[in-house]
């Protein structure tokens, strides 16, 4: 105890003094608790936000073992995973590696709240809820009898939808809400801080369970000790039987569609990862930006202490004088690092507050679990450690270099006139590495965000086939035949029937709103750039290119719904042929416009126009297929549908709206109006909304948008990174030029004595001038080569984020180290040029 205490008391001797000796230096300690407090905050920040998405647990009951059960097809990695019913009810029957397995519908929807409001909603069954630990608030949950055909439409609210929508009404069950045009009554309220999938679902309805041969989403709760591999295994190896067993069954078994894994590959994936699992590249890549970022403000720290070692040589000459040891000096000076880190980390946490609160205003879109992220205890744990291993790790290098110096000599030398001169392996080494690191990390950091940043102008830029300036859009909605799932086949037969009316329907009730003032086109169709409305690959077969009546032979295309005004709302470009008329309608035949790719992959290269295709039949109900030709008539550009990455152009046909009932069903999309104005688009979305609620009741216009705000959507999250990259790119430039006119600036004021003996003995201002650059020009060079190495090898993290630019791109690597180059060399320009003014005669006179 003894030996404790009078290391504590050391220790508090050791702060109160490197505090007073802080205090001496108020400019120098406040430089270096604001470059601290830079890299401190922005890592507690971005720390906060990986610990509550990633690392956080889950709000459910066990959530570690909550798991997303499905097939993948093989051909697109990384699209959602689903079972087919009967697949789900086989492996909930029989699998040992599940205590239980839930379903919910694929898709969101939204519902109308009394405020008028339109928030989102998602359809789950009554053992999803228990599944997931819900508990009410208000009333109670779903009974498996409501999630049946024919049961009253109810809803759950969530804790969120009842304060906002509500007004926290505690009598607010029993209250009826519209949802998908329909009467729900309220049952209940959940527990605050429940939700699912994500928080900006409202409201729940029961989801009606589809018949064997439909699709659904599947959540499956592991038994405790089973691994997401080993479940995996065993639903894969009960899709084979059930495949085999299908295969044996005669045509039109009950079997349906094979569910095996010869197309399909089983994945069994954590929640945790479904949820958030698409953001951790992005995150990882700016946790790493982040990490530099503090690197290169201890790098800079601890060069700064280095050069301020110089004029404190004398006074720790005088404590080894006095009987100090080399440990005690270190002790003391370390101690003192930790001092300005610990300070760093109170002022850091404080800008990490600030940030914090700030980024969730900055991200583009929502995003599932930030709301989660919180400034924590082990958040401040976090600051707090960071805190002592930065002070370790920027205070170890001069405490060292310092406290091993020749010290007496030191002392009996005076310190001023000692030799070395400028050389970068003499006096200054240890400052020369630490200055020409900073250039180094700096310049990876700077690449990375030139590359976002060129990603993102290429982006912007790009031709898109399409002009979506004063084009206004909406999702035209209607309620279903039924509730929710498919029920029989009779109801997909009446769901496609009453589709087709509708298209026709709202192409006709579009004819007045076309007749309106400073509207110049009007179109109707089935799929729309940057709308996120999706489309699937119908199978074609083209006379010469496929083997008649053999599916597996026959090309794929995306087939689209559209009338005339489409191509005009769009001003698409024709480059061969004619495009729809009203002429073009039921009786007529039928005819369609396709896009350049599939002129070039589908026909062959040989002219399009005149050519004649059919739809090959997928077997399921009024699929479209049959034996009547479709002929093309026109070629259209090709046009981009996403903005973001988009992947090799595809093959695009286009039929009229109005011989809607010889299209295929999977064309059939809820219908999409577009309007182009001759001014601001958004003066027309009240006569847009009207226009498609006149259509027949209850249809409502959803998601009305511009085009331009579509785009600035679509292109919002590569923005994000390239400013969110380009700030931390911009603090490092700026710490690394700091650092290098540090290190000039105190090596001239250590050689003033040098200098002016040089200059008195006939060296000119240029002279000097070219020494100290040269010197400065040495470490730019040297950290330009090391950077240049480093930001190569680095630049393929951002492979999935760039756009039309490679990750070796040769402007960038040209036009970022030029940059940097550009001002540190300016930056030691500085010091360079107050050297060439000292007065030699005074400095010797005072030497």
């Amino acid at each position: 105890m003894p030996r404790v205490r009078r290391w504590l008391d050391d220790l508090g001797w050791d702060m109160r003094h490197s505090v007073r000796g802080l205090g001496r230096s108020p400019g120098f300690a406040a430089t270096l608790l604001f470059v601290l407090a830079l890299g401190i905050g922005a890592n507690t920040a971005m720390f906060g936000i990986v610990y509550g998405m990633l690392i956080r647990s889950l709000p459910y009951p066990d959530g570690e073992r909550i798991v997303r059960v499905g097939q993948e097809p093989r051909q697109m990695p990384g699209a959602p995973v689903y079972l087919s019913a009967r697949a789900m009810a086989q492996i909930e029957e029989t699998a040992d590696s599940f205590e239980q397995l839930a379903a919910h519908e694929g898709a969101v929807f939204r519902w109308t709240s009394p405020d008028g409001a339109r928030p989102w909603g998602m359809a789950v069954s009554p053992a999803l809820l228990r599944l997931l630990g819900a508990t009410p608030r208000l009333g109670r949950l779903f009974t498996d009898e409501e999630a049946q055909r024919g049961a009253d439409g109810v809803v759950l609210l969530s804790h969120g939808a009842w304060t906002r929508r509500f007004g926290a009404n505690p009598d607010v069950v029993g209250t009826v809400v519209d949802v998908r045009g329909e009467r729900h009554t309220v049952v209940g309220v959940l527990a605050e801080g429940f939700y699912f999938p994500s928080p900006r679902e409202e409201v729940w309805t029961p989801f009606v369970l589809p018949p064997d041969a439909a699709t659904v989403v599947v959540l499956g709760r592991l038994r405790e000790g089973v691994t997401a591999g080993r479940a995996a295994t065993e639903v894969r190896a009960i899709l084979q039987r059930m495949e085999g067993t299908a295969a044996r069954l005669p045509a039109g078994g009950a079997g349906g569609r094979p569910s095996g894994d010869s197309q399909n590959r089983v994945r069994v994936i954590p929640l945790r990862e479904q949820m958030v699992g698409e953001y951790r590249p992005a995150l990882a890549a700016l946790t790493a930006a982040t990490a530099l970022v503090l690197l290169i403000a201890c790098i800079n720290v601890a060069g700064l202490l280095l050069a301020r070692g110089v004029s404190r040589q004398p006074t720790m000459a005088v404590c080894a004088a006095l009987g100090a040891g080399r440990g005690r000096i270190v002790r003391q000076l370390l101690t003192e690092s930790m001092v300005l880190s610990l300070g760093g980390g109170a002022l850091g946490l404080a800008a990490g507050v600030v940030v914090f609160r700030a980024v969730p205003a900055l991200v583009p879109r929502d995003i599932v679990r930030l709301d989660e992220a919180s400034l924590d205890g082990v958040v401040l744990a976090f600051t707090f450690g960071l805190s002592m291993v930065v002070g370790l790790a920027f205070g170890a290098v001069p405490a060292f270099q310092w406290s091993g110096s020749r010290l007496l000599r030191t002392l009996v030398e005076s310190g001023a006139r000692s030799t070395g001169g400028f050389g970068l392996l003499r006096a200054n080494r240890a400052r020369a590495v630490l200055a020409a690191s900073q250039v180094a990390l700096a310049l990876v950091l700077l690449i990375g965000a030139v590359l976002l940043l060129r990603s993102f102008v290429t982006l912007v830029t790009v031709d898109r086939g399409y002009d979506p300036t004063n084009v206004i859009a909406a999702s035209a909605r209607r309620p279903s035949t039924f509730s929710a799932g498919w029920a029989t086949t009779e109801d997909r037969v009446e769901e496609q029937a009453s589709r087709r009316r509708f298209y026709r329907e709202l192409d006709e009730a579009m004819d007045g709103l076309a007749r309106l003032p400073d509207v110049e086109a009007v179109g109707v169709t089935s799929r729309l750039p940057l709308a996120g409305s999706s489309s699937v690959q119908q199978r074609v077969h083209v006379p010469g290119r496929s083997v008649p009546d053999d599916p597996s032979e026959s090309l794929g295309t995306l087939l689209h719904v559209v009338s005339p005004g489409y191509f005009d709302v769009l001003r698409l470009r024709l480059v061969s042929g004619r495009l729809f008329t009203r002429r073009d309608g039921a009786g007529t035949p039928r005819v369609l416009v396709v896009n350049e790719t599939f002129a070039r992959e589908m026909l062959g290269g040989a002219p399009a126009i005149g050519q004649r295709v059919r739809f090959v039949a997928a077997g399921s109900v009024d699929s479209g297929g049959d034996d009547v030709p479709w002929e093309v008539i026109g070629v259209v550009a090709d046009i981009t549908y996403r903005g973001l990455a988009v992947p090799e152009q595809e093959a695009e046909a286009f039929a009229p709206v109005r011989q809607i009932d010889a299209a295929p069903e999977f064309a059939l999309n809820f219908p999409l109006v577009a309007v182009r104005t001759s001014g601001d688009s958004t003066a027309a979305a009240p006569f847009l909304r009207e226009a498609v609620a006149g259509t027949r009741p209850g249809v409502a216009a959803e998601y009305v948008l511009t085009m331009d705000a579509l785009l600035s959507y679509r292109i919002a999250e590569p923005r994000f990174y390239a400013v969110l990259v380009g700030c931390f790119a911009a603090l490092a430039f700026f710490l690394a030029a700091f650092g290098v006119y540090g290190l000039l600036s105190y090596t001239v004021a250590q050689r003033r004595g040098e200098i002016a003996i040089r200059m008195a003995l006939g060296a000119q201002s240029g002279d000097v001038l070219a020494l100290v650059v040269r010197q400065g020009a040495a470490l730019v060079a040297a950290g330009t080569v090391i950077g240049l190495v480093a930001a190569a090898a680095s630049s393929r993290i951002l492979e999935s984020f760039l756009y039309g630019i490679a990750t070796d791109d040769l402007v960038t690597f040209v036009a970022a180290p030029f940059a940097l180059v550009a001002a540190a060399v300016l930056a030691g320009y500085v010091p360079a040029r107050r050297a060439t003014r000292i007065p030699p005669m005074e400095v010797l006179r005072s030497e």
